[in-house]
């Protein structure tokens, strides 16, 4: 069963939380309200969070693309390179003969 201390404390932890995310953001303090369980944003400004977002998003996906494309390719010229190795070392000693 839960004490309404229980529940004011937790809710003092949540919107403690919400400061801290939302002052993370740089936010104008004018852009925005905390209220009891919410924030309330003025107009455009969550439009331009989401923005923002999809653009941090599209970054890391970029870059995520690129390492795992570059691995690709280094383990492949490896294999390549290996590759041609035994070949040679194969075919060599045939035309020797």
């Amino acid at each position: 069963m839960y004490h309404m201390r229980d529940i004011f404390i937790y809710c003092y932890f949540v919107i403690a939380g919400m400061s801290v995310q939302i002052e993370a953001l740089e936010l104008d303090s004018n852009l925005y309200r905390i209220g009891q369980s919410k924030i309330f944003f003025r107009a455009g400004v969550l439009a331009h969070l989401e923005e923002e977002r999809d653009l941090k998003l599209t970054d890391i996906i970029i870059q995520f693309q690129a390492f795992a494309r570059g691995k690709f390719a280094r383990r492949f010229v490896v294999c390549s390179v290996c590759l041609c190795s035994i070949q040679q070392a194969v075919c060599d000693p045939l035309t020797t003969e």
